[in-house]
């Protein structure tokens, strides 16, 4: 009679292809991607348009990063 034991190692063995590792990383590319699209749209904007909707003018944008 043959006896067979598990020892557990404490790896787990994930049954997603090693490609799905790197969706994370691929999201947070296109996430931040879109965002600097996003800005350089409204830095595109007039400024009569981006002070119309709440955007700070570009000189002022600047001095509140200095300031901090």
């Amino acid at each position: 009679m043959t006896t067979i034991t598990y020892r557990h190692t404490g790896r787990t063995h994930s049954s997603l292809p090693p490609s799905a590792t790197f969706v994370p990383l691929i999201t947070r590319i296109v996430d931040r991607w879109q965002q600097w699209r996003s800005e350089r749209e409204l830095e595109s904007l007039s400024d009569d348009i981006r002070k119309d909707i709440g955007w700070p003018a570009i000189n002022e944008a600047k001095n509140s990063k200095v300031q901090r």
